[in-house]
């Protein structure tokens, strides 16, 4: 899996540093306006927005192709879940999970996402942005939908993980007896 370094024109000076917060977590998003599908897109229209302050709210885009687009440095901070922005990392995923699912390969770089960071940083949460107390000012939105649920994706990346092992083990000449997994 590769990710397209687009911070160079996506970050427009207004992301202040994290400073000593440590990183926590993953927040989920929606986003799902025009016919916007990529990091720049995203930025380029956050650019007029005044209530993100004009700047980009969020780390990673994940595109409908599964293309991931890193949107702003780890040491910056996105505006995407008020208080939480400050110890989570923001990563909007390209359409409406109120309508619709994600697609497999946008499922694949969220789940291989989630694996790396939890690789790096040990123990870290995944949740949607709605699933947060006081993530939003707006009490009737859902973001990113029931159709994207991060329960899932956890359960998958766990699944996945646990496979991985196996092959490994199996690999190396260890024998497994399947009903004891």
């Amino acid at each position: 899996m590769k990710v397209n370094d687009v911070i160079d024109v996506c970050l427009n000076g207004g992301n202040p540093d994290r400073g000593n917060w440590r990183l926590t977590g993953l927040v989920l998003h929606r986003f799902k306006i025009q016919d916007i599908d990529s990091g720049v897109g995203v930025a380029e229209l956050l650019k007029t927005e005044p209530t993100v302050g004009r700047c980009m709210s969020y780390h990673f885009v994940v595109r409908t192709d599964g293309t991931i687009d890193q949107c702003l440095p780890l040491n910056k901070i996105g505006w995407h879940a008020m208080k939480h922005s400050r110890y989570t990392l923001g990563i909007a995923v390209i359409g409406d999970f109120r309508e619709h699912e994600p697609t497999e390969e946008q499922v694949k770089s969220l789940v291989w996402l989630v694996k790396q960071f939890g690789a790096v940083f040990g123990r870290f949460d995944v949740a949607g942005h709605t699933n947060l107390k006081n993530a939003t000012s707006d009490p009737t939105k859902i973001c990113p939908g029931p159709l994207l649920d991060a329960r899932k994706l956890i359960s998958q990346v766990k699944l996945e993980h646990k496979l991985s092992g196996i092959v490994r083990l199996e690999e190396a000449g260890v024998v497994l007896k399947r009903e004891l997994l």
